[in-house]
């Protein structure tokens, strides 16, 4: 657990570099059915990070169905937020069939690969999930790197004990 909880915190900092064509953010959740999370803000403010420092041909794929409980996909709340903060259209392609990270991952190398199968990609989660969504390209061979934002304190100790305990479970299965 304690390998696990620093290596979330390292992810606050790595890649150093942070060039990319592609930037997967991936979904959390939306209030209200419509409106995104403080935890998908902070995933899309840091998505927004590395698209800037990526520079110019930089796409942001933004990574998320429909819930349940939602009222629209994800996807399409993340593309509003984007767009609210400057981000031109041109360079966000939703990708609003996921349900799961594993789904995440797949649909998103696919419509990488439909683009430029040589591309390099990093992923933005919360720190707590870096490491599965990691282990989940690598399974999907999809060579990327992943950042991770801030999670608050409150959400904290729910979130990474869920999200150990997801990593164990996993492991037991393969």
């Amino acid at each position: 657990f304690m390998g696990f909880l620093l290596y979330s915190e390292l992810c606050l900092i790595l890649p150093k570099n942070s060039k990319c064509d592609f930037v997967i953010i991936h979904g959390a959740g939306l209030l209200r059915g419509t409106d995104v999370s403080p935890l998908l803000a902070g995933r899309l403010d840091k998505g927004i990070h590395v698209y800037r420092k990526s520079g110019p041909g930089t796409k942001i794929i933004v990574s998320g169905g429909k819930g349940g409980n939602e009222k629209v996909t994800e996807a399409s709340a993340m593309m509003a937020y984007l767009r609210e903060k400057g981000i031109p259209e041109s360079d966000i392609i939703p990708e609003d069939r996921s349900k799961t990270t594993w789904e995440n991952i797949k649909n998103s190398k696919e419509i990488i690969e439909e683009m430029n199968k040589n591309s390099r990609v990093i992923f933005v989660t919360n720190n707590y999930h870096v490491f599965r969504t990691g282990y989940y390209a690598h399974k999907q061979h999809l060579k990327a790197c992943g950042v991770g934002c801030h999670t608050a304190l409150y959400y904290w100790p729910n979130a990474f004990i869920r999200e150990y305990i997801a990593i164990i479970s996993r492991q037991r299965l393969i």
